[in-house]
């Protein structure tokens, strides 16, 4: 097997990708967070999670709540890539 040689990178270059890998675990522990708020919802009390928004609709909490959770994943996500696509180009625009 090859091995990669690195003595070529330069020391920033090297120490470009830490800013994200930060970004990336403070958005994993927003996410993680997030999610165990809906999962402890359900534990600790489901009936909220099964009442309807409103009288005669067969939409509950549980919908809703899930579908934010795969939003903020998404919106989460896209920050990410956004902002360390930025942080790595140095443009920081």
């Amino acid at each position: 097997m090859s091995s990669i040689d690195t003595s070529s990178l330069d020391a920033p270059a090297q120490n470009a990708a830490l800013p994200a890998a930060r970004l990336g675990w403070a958005l994993a522990a927003l996410q993680a967070l997030i999610y165990g708020s809906f999962v402890a919802t359900f534990i600790i009390h489901p009936a909220t999670m099964t009442r309807a928004l409103a009288p005669g609709l067969s939409v509950t909490v549980a919908l809703v709540f899930g579908l934010c959770v795969v939003f903020s994943t998404i919106a989460l996500a896209g920050l990410y890539v956004l902002i360390a696509n930025r942080t790595a180009s140095g443009r920081g625009e």
